[in-house]
C-alpha cells in the first residue's frame, strides 16, 4: 500500500450503541458521553436503575452498566463490553476498513478482564457477533 496511509485502530475512541451507530468520543472522555446521554433523555438510561448508577458516579459501576445496556467502548486498541450483535458489528467492521489487518485489539469483558486479542483481519472475517466477548 505504497503511498496511502493506514487507519490507526488505536486511534478509533468512541462508543457502539445497540442499534449500531458510532459515537466518537474524545479519549478520557467515555464516561461523559454517558451523562450527556441521559442528559438528552436517551432511552437506554431513562429507567431508576441508571439515574441511581449515574448519581453514584463510580465509574465501574458505570462502566458495567453501559455494558449491561448493550453499549461496546473502543479505545486506545481495545473493545470493551459484554455483547454485540450484528448491527454494531457492521459498524465495527466499517470503522477498521482501512486499518492493518496485523493490528490486533484486546478484547476485555466483564470487570474489564482481558478475553483475547484479535486481529483487525480476524473482525473483518467474522459473519456473527454472538460470541464476540466469549
Amino acid at each position: 500500500m505504497q503511498g496511502q496511509s493506514l487507519l490507526k485502530p488505536s486511534k478509533i475512541s468512541g462508543w457502539l450503541k445497540p442499534e449500531g451507530s458510532f459515537h466518537e468520543v474524545e479519549e478520557w472522555w467515555h464516561i461523559s458521553f454517558l451523562y450527556d446521554l441521559r442528559d438528552a433523555r436517551d432511552p437506554l438510561f431513562a429507567d431508576e436503575e441508571s439515574e441511581h448508577i449515574l448519581q453514584i458516579g463510580d465509574e465501574s459501576m458505570v462502566r458495567d452498566l453501559a455494558a449491561r445496556k448493550g453499549l461496546v467502548k473502543i479505545s486506545r486498541g481495545e473493545i470493551d463490553g459484554y455483547q454485540m450483535n450484528t448491527a454494531q458489528l457492521s459498524s465495527l467492521k466499517d470503522l477498521i476498513e482501512l486499518a492493518d489487518p496485523e493490528f490486533e485489539f484486546r478484547v476485555l469483558g466483564r470487570s474489564g478482564r482481558e478475553l483475547k486479542t484479535m486481529s483487525v483481519g480476524r473482525i473483518q472475517k467474522l459473519r456473527s457477533a454472538q460470541n464476540f466477548f466469549s
